[in-house]
Formats: structure tokens, C-alpha cells, sequence
């Protein structure tokens, strides 16, 4: 593995690029490291983004079939952009710690941007 610094912004459903605050620290980061690579990974989340996905109440859906296609074009917009401004962008439905670690072990991550 090379020595490239790599940070990580692990994101839920803040899928915002353009005022992100967490994508711009992570800017801030890599500008103060010398150009560090920026890993961005989507950790969806089945127990709110699936078929069988039902709230407490009533065993109603969790998100309406609108709101889902919404999620996923959202999805899928930020992973265009960001690998536009050169980013890696990566979509799993790991939960969180997981997918942090298998990017720590698969890509080289060295700073985490919470």
C-alpha cells in the first residue's frame, strides 16, 4: 500500500454535497495534509431502506416509495459528484463500523473526519 494519506467521511442520509459540513472539513483536511485523497462512503442503512423495512406503528413502510427513489437518486448523485472532484466514493449496506474498517484495511483510510 502507498503512503498516500486517505481520509474518510462516512455518511447515513446527510447526503448533501454543496454545504456539507463534514465534506468541508474533510476539504480542510486534505488541503492542511498536502492533497490527502478523500474516501466518501454511504453506509445505508437496510433497517430504514428496504423492502421489509416496516416502522413500530402499525407495520406501516418506513420511507414511501417516492421517498426511497428520492434516497437512491440521491445516493447515486453524490457519488457522480464526488468522484467529479476526484473523490472515492463507496455505497454499502454495512453498518457503520464495519464499513469504516473495511475501508481502513481495503483502501488505506488514516484519518476519519466525524
Amino acid at each position: 500500500m502507498d503512503r498516500m494519506r486517505r481520509i474518510l467521511v462516512l455518511l447515513r442520509d446527510e447526503l448533501r454535497i454543496a454545504d456539507s459540513p463534514l465534506l468541508e472539513k474533510a476539504a480542510a483536511l486534505s488541503a492542511s495534509l498536502g492533497g490527502a485523497k478523500v474516501v466518501i462512503a454511504v453506509a445505508v442503512d437496510p433497517a430504514e431502506h428496504s423492502a421489509s423495512a416496516t416502522s413500530s406503528c402499525f407495520g406501516m413502510p418506513k420511507t414511501s416509495v417516492f421517498r426511497e427513489k428520492f434516497y437512491l437518486e440521491s445516493v447515486a448523485d453524490l457519488v457522480r459528484r464526488a468522484r467529479a472532484e476526484g473523490c472515492r466514493a463507496v455505497v454499502d449496506i454495512l453498518g457503520p463500523s464495519a464499513l469504516t474498517k473495511r475501508l481502513i484495511t481495503e483502501v488505506g483510510v488514516t484519518d476519519v473526519v466525524l
